[in-house]
């Protein structure tokens, strides 16, 4: 139960792409406050889990588990019904709330015996399960319903986390004190500079993700299409967890990040170099995303439109969004 409560709070990165894309498509949001909604949800998860983690103990689990999903779930029940920057206001309570209940698997984490190994299954589960959601919403909740589907799915599941809140443990013993960590309980040098490395790596691969929709879009992809990417990646995501759980204590870590880090920027080079065609589309600035200079990695070739650029021809598609012209 403790899993389960922990991945109805990590849910949301894995849907992003298809609950936000359902928002800019009804005209919720436009394109801008789609990247205002998603930057604050997860800035105020991470923050939240960083909190609890300090300050709060691991006592009445139950109690603040329960309070959290019931909050959890009313926030993304009322999200499809609000516009503008409300719905970045909403999402930031939802992102608050999520990052607590990462707290609750966080702290069972720690205080395996193993807790490699856990870190690889939860990474498992929660990927899973964000792929049977995005599966639902594409296959079935969206054609029927819209944003509010897809919203709906996530605030029932809220609700089933916090009924597993009541079968969670009263309290977790507290951590061992041990002489490798610094005062404050701060991480040691390679810990810090294991941590700064994996930020730096999500906050590229996320930078990317929540505007994947509006991209393949304006590249005259068929939204069918972008939510099967979607999928795709996260069932690699899944093996890599899965991966992750069976060579646990296996690896050394250093050598095993430096190889993923090679390989990902080696794609991301071949990507960039593989059809240089997409310098000539002049609106490619017109995506916030692709501002960082990374959004040419997913840019598809320009020679997939019958009529030249797609990012040229998709500045329409923009301005209807709601974007600057």
């Amino acid at each position: 139960m403790i899993l389960f409560v922990g991945t109805i709070g990590i849910l949301i990165p894995g849907v992003q792409p298809v609950v936000l894309a359902a928002l800019l498509a009804e005209q919720h949001i436009t394109l801008m406050q789609l990247g205002h909604a998603a930057s604050v949800e997860l800035l105020s998860m991470g923050l939240a889990a960083a909190l609890a983690a300090a300050f709060l103990p691991p006592r009445r689990l139950p109690a603040i588990a329960l309070i959290t999903s019931l909050v959890l779930a009313a926030g993304n029940w009322l999200t499809p019904f609000a516009m503008g920057e409300m719905v970045t206001a909403v999402r930031a309570l939802t992102g608050f709330t999520g990052g607590i209940l990462i707290w609750v698997a966080a702290c069972m984490i720690a205080r395996s015996a193993a807790p490699d190994r856990w870190a690889g299954i939860y990474l498992t589960v929660q990927t899973l399960t964000q792929l049977l959601f995005v599966a639902g919403m594409s296959i079935w909740a969206e054609p029927k319903w819209g944003a509010q589907g897809d919203f709906a799915l996530l605030a029932f599941a809220s609700l089933a986390s916090g009924a597993a809140s009541l079968l969670l443990p009263r309290a977790f013993v507290p951590l061992p004190k041990t002489g490798d960590s610094p005062a404050g309980g701060l991480p040691p040098p390679l810990g810090v500079a294991g941590l700064v490395v994996n930020f730096l790596l999500m906050m590229f691969i996320v930078s990317i993700w929540v505007y994947y929709d509006p991209i393949a879009r304006e590249a005259g992809l068929s939204s069918k299409v972008s939510d099967s990417a979607v999928q795709v990646s996260l069932g690699f995501q899944v093996l890599g967890g899965t991966a992750a759980t069976v060579f646990a204590g296996r690896l050394r870590w250093y050598p095993t990040l430096l190889a993923c880090t090679l390989v990902e920027a080696g794609w991301a080079c071949w990507a960039a170099a593989s059809d240089p065609r997409w310098r000539r589309c002049s609106s490619v600035r017109k995506i916030p995303a692709a501002r960082s200079g990374w959004a040419r990695v997913v840019l598809p070739p320009a020679s997939r439109s019958p009529r030249g650029c797609a990012w040229s021809r998709g500045r329409a598609r923009h301005k209807a969004w709601g974007g600057a012209g």
